[in-house]
């Protein structure tokens, strides 16, 4: 029993691949063409171009009757344009430093400091108190029994109407001098001396942060219209997608891939633009600027940055350079006294 199902098997197999083999010679098998028809001597009209190439070849024409050329690349510039007025590295960065309260309050200490200074340098001088006093007393007059003394004895019981006092006095610290006052003097130098170095340090901090900050809201603003580009083409894709299956060119499935992707291009359209405003409020944070709209971006991001080849060495050198000459001498002066071995660098 086995054996004969096993034999029916094989030859439905073999039935079932002999099909198959006749099916695909029938259809590699060219179909009978019609016999050629006589040659004429009318010239055949030139095969109209498809549509596209029509259009691509095809110049765009202006209003003033001339010929617009088609844009070459993505215009970064006129994409990056706002409604509320225009921007840039540099800008941002000198008006973060003039509105950062940081920085207010840095030169507030550093004045603070400086008043402490002058005060710990009035000790260091002498002290000399002059002191005057006048008294005027009422007029008693004497007891009874003054008369019993004979002579000028009476006199010693009137009283002085008038009464003066003037002295002066001279302090001189010897002791606090060597051993207070002048420690105290120095060290309220010293540190009016960092408030200021104070007062640069949060200027550059809050100039750093607002270039980070311009920066980044470029690059979300960039980032969006990248974005927003990836929604036009899924939009597009999707349209070509629609007519290809209401022809009956391309599947069902085809057509809800493409609505996937237009979906995932919204996502991150709306993402992208949750991110904009995320860094446009930091920016205007920064900035102390008010209001939701964008601004005109007008730093140049075009122009491509040299490539660094100098050592580092050199670009320190040339870094020290910028500095003042005062600041250069007295915070950046070469080491004279040789390193101690083992000591790290």
């Amino acid at each position: 029993m086995r054996a004969r199902l096993v034999t029916t098997s094989i030859i439905a197999g073999s039935c079932t691949a002999l099909a198959l083999l006749t099916a695909v010679a029938s259809a590699q098998t060219p179909a009978p063409t019609a016999p050629a028809a006589p040659p004429t001597n009318t010239p055949a009209p030139p095969a109209a171009p498809p549509p596209a190439a029509a259009a691509a070849a095809a110049p765009a024409a202006t209003d003033s009757g001339g010929v617009e050329p088609p844009p070459e690349r993505f215009q970064l510039r006129e994409s990056l344009r706002g409604t509320s007025g225009s921007l840039n590295a540099d800008q941002a960065a000198k008006r973060a430093t003039e509105t950062a309260p940081s920085v207010s309050k840095a030169e507030a200490a550093a004045h603070k400091s400086e008043l402490i200074a002058e005060q710990a340098n009035v000790l260091i001088w002498p002290r000399l108190e002059l002191e005057a006093r006048y008294t005027l007393l009422s007029n008693v007059d004497l007891p009874p029994f003054a008369a019993m003394f004979p002579g000028s004895g009476a006199n010693a019981f009137r009283t002085q109407q008038h009464n003066g006092l003037f002295q002066a006095r001279l302090q001189y610290p010897v002791s606090s001098l060597f051993f207070s006052i002048i420690p105290r003097h120095k060290a309220a130098l010293k540190s009016a001396e960092a408030q200021k170095l104070q007062i640069r340090v949060q200027q550059l901090t809050i100039a750093l942060q607002a270039r980070v900050a311009f920066f980044n809201y470029v690059r979300l603003r960039a980032a969006l219209l990248v974005a927003q580009s990836q929604q036009e083409q899924a939009e597009a894709h999707l349209r070509d997608v629609d007519a290809l299956v209401n022809a009956g060119s391309l599947a069902k499935v085809e057509l809800m891939r493409a609505d996937a992707r237009l979906a995932a291009a919204k996502v991150s359209v709306a993402r992208a633009t949750g991110f904009v405003a995320t860094a446009r409020s930091t920016l205007y944070t920064l900035l102390h600027f008010e209001g939701n709209e964008d601004v005109t971006i007008t730093e140049d991001f075009e122009t491509e940055l040299p490539a660094l080849t100098e050592s580092s060495d050199a670009l320190l050198a040339k870094a020290l350079e910028l500095l003042p000459t005062e600041e250069r001498k007295r915070y950046f002066a070469e080491r004279r006294r040789p390193r101690r071995a083992g000591k790290p660098r």
